[in-house]
C-alpha cells in the first residue's frame, strides 16, 4: 500500500504578525529577545500600531514543521481549524 503523506501535521491554525522592533520597545512591553507570546486580537492591533511594517504569515508549530519539511522535497499535509475571518483568510 502507497502511503499519500510522508508526515501529516495536526494544529492550531496560528497567524504570526512579523515585525523589526527596536530593544526600548521590547523593554515597553515587557518581553525578551527570542521569544513569543500569544495574545487575543484587541492586544494584536494595540502592538501593531506601535511597529511599522507588520507582515501577517500563517503559523503554528505543527503548520511550520509540515511547510518545512515539504521544502525539503516530503509529501506532507496539514489538518487545523481556522475561522471564517480576516486571520483564516491569512492563514490559509
Amino acid at each position: 500500500m502507497e502511503k499519500k503523506y510522508d508526515v501529516v501535521g495536526l494544529g492550531n491554525s496560528i497567524v504570526d504578525a512579523l515585525g523589526k522592533v527596536e530593544d526600548a520597545f521590547l523593554k515597553e512591553q515587557g518581553l525578551a529577545k527570542g521569544t513569543n507570546k500569544i495574545v487575543e486580537s484587541a492586544e494584536a492591533d494595540e502592538a501593531e500600531k506601535k511597529i511599522k511594517d507588520v507582515s501577517e504569515v500563517s503559523g503554528g508549530c505543527a503548520a511550520n514543521t509540515v511547510a518545512g519539511l515539504s521544502l525539503l522535497g516530503m509529501k506532507t499535509a496539514f489538518m487545523g481549524k481556522i475561522g471564517d475571518d480576516e486571520a483564516g483568510k491569512v492563514f490559509v
